[in-house]
């Protein structure tokens, strides 16, 4: 001011001053704010900007194979949103560089259009695509899958299928057709299975639970069908040209028996004291198995750890339970083609396989497993039988793998798979001496010193073709009996 009065601070906004005793005049001034440097890398929106204003930046259009990804800084910005290509930041007191990153495009996607049905979407060439048709018009039922674009259906006859994608856009049609003609209506009293059915069919039907204090008796109609088992509480017929109603009869329960509850299995029904119960768990839910038998009210079963089991009926009400537990965890199956050795194991576990005796003329010669990087135990080849393998985190198939035996030419083979050698048939002038040759046997004759030769003889030998002499052998057991060129096997008792 030009008026002499002094400020308690100039400097601020808000001051004051001592009112001399005359007019005064004062003036506010201003300065610039200071600005700091905003630079955008691989994009727009950079310049000169003061602490706290708002920042709008751009990315650049995305090179040729490239999409945009995010806005990347090390001054510690934060971004409105840094995936989106056009956003924002609030400028701090200092510089600040932003730079546009870019990622490759994904594989190129092709169209899948599903008339009547869903599955519909983007995919790239090579997946495999699900499709499911759409509930079938009244009075239709599903036909097949249709297409113009040249793909291959798993089954163009259900309407859940799968189909491979082709580098192209393809269009996919669920088809139905009029539903059969003549079908008749089946009307079950007291029990399930009732429905529509042409003449010919197969119907099933079931009873419904017996009332309290009676049990299912019969199948009664009065339309003609003749009932597969008209005292089975689940049975069948074959329908007739004509509209059927069938009604489940029950009686009253015999004196003296006890309800049997069964939870999560069958056997349910009313048994007499003494009578043997025979019970069977539900299958496991999805990865459960059957654990065992429980039950509160005493009796015992004959073995509480199978499935199907039994227990004697005491003269009161019984429930029993089946239980069940998770399976162990991540277990692969073992396959052994021509052997033993079949099941489920843990990943790390030794499992041994054995082959199959071989047959006849063959012989034992090699594994070939599946995959084919397994980890044999210490001490195993291919060759050994039974095979000791680490488990794999995977399904194993082993094959055991038989050869044929081959004799030398001086023998065969016997009944116990062994080559034997072969004993030869001698002419009837000639026997076989210890070596199995035929040799002719000189002897001396008194009364005309001259070589003569002895005529056919018997001789018994091992089945290993050792020769034992001429007398039949008193050890019991088989042997072969030669006689000039006659050989035959010979059991002594």
């Amino acid at each position: 001011t030009a008026d002499g009065v002094t400020f308690a601070n100039e400097y601020a906004a808000t001051t004051t001053f001592t009112m001399p005793a005359k007019a005064v005049t004062v003036t506010a001034t201003y300065k610039d704010l200071p600005t700091y440097a905003v630079t955008v890398e691989d994009g727009t929106g950079g310049g000169s900007f003061a602490e706290g204003a708002t920042v709008t930046i751009t990315a650049n259009e995305a090179p040729e194979g490239k999409e945009f990804d995010k806005w990347t800084t090390d001054d510690g910005v934060e971004f409105e949103d840094e995936n989106e290509e056009v956003t924002t930041f609030i400028m701090p007191a200092k510089a600040v560089t932003v730079t546009a990153t870019y990622k490759d495009l994904p594989p190129d996607t092709y169209l899948v259009t599903v008339n009547s049905g869903t599955g519909g979407g983007n995919f790239a060439e090579g997946a495999t695509v699900t499709i499911t048709a759409n509930e079938a018009p009244e009075g239709k039922e599903f036909d097949k899958w249709t297409t113009d674009d040249g793909v291959d259906f798993e089954d163009e006859n259900e309407e859940a299928t799968t189909f491979i994608m082709p580098a192209k856009a393809v269009t996919v049609t669920a088809t139905y057709k009029d539903l059969p003609p003549d079908t008749y209506l089946v009307t079950v009293n007291s029990g399930t299975g009732g429905g529509s059915f042409a003449e010919g069919a197969t119907v099933s039907i079931t009873a419904d639970e017996a009332p309290e204090g009676k049990e299912f008796d019969k199948w009664v109609t009065d339309d003609g069908v003749e009932f597969e088992d008209e005292n089975e509480e689940a049975t069948t017929f074959i329908m007739p040209a004509k509209a059927v109603t069938v009604t489940a009869t029950y009686k009253d329960l015999p004196p003296d028996t006890y309800l049997v509850t069964v939870n999560s299995g069958t056997g349910d029904g009313n048994f007499a004291e003494g009578a043997t119960v025979s019970i069977t768990a539900n299958e496991a839910p999805e990865g459960k198995e059957f654990d065992k038998w429980t039950t509160d009210d005493g009796v015992d079963f004959e073995d509480e750890n199978e499935e199907a089991t039994t227990f004697i009926m005491p003269a009161k009400a019984v429930t029993v339970t089946a239980t069940y537990k998770d399976l162990p965890p991540d277990t692969y199956l073992v396959t052994v083609e021509y052997g033993t050795g079949d099941g489920n194991f843990a990943e790390g576990a030794t499992v041994t396989i054995t082959a199959n005796a071989p047959e006849l003329g063959k012989q034992f010669a090699r594994w070939e497993l599946d995959p084919t990087t397994i980890e044999l135990a210490p001490g195993n080849t291919l060759s050994s039988n039974p095979l000791s393998l680490i488990m794999p985190a995977a399904a194993v198939t082993a094959t055991a793998i038989y050869e044929a035996i081959t004799c030398p030419e001086d023998q065969e083979l016997d009944e116990n798979n062994e080559c034997k050698p072969v004993i030869p048939t001698c002419p009837a002038d000639e026997e076989l001496d210890e070596n199995n040759e035929c040799k002719t046997t000189p002897i001396f004759n008194r009364e005309n010193p001259v070589i003569g030769v002895i005529g056919v003889q018997t001789i018994y030998y091992t089945l290993k073709g050792e020769p034992l002499g001429n007398a039949k052998p008193a050890t019991p057991g088989v042997y072969i009996e030669k006689q000039g060129k006659q050989t035959k096997r010979i059991v002594v008792k």
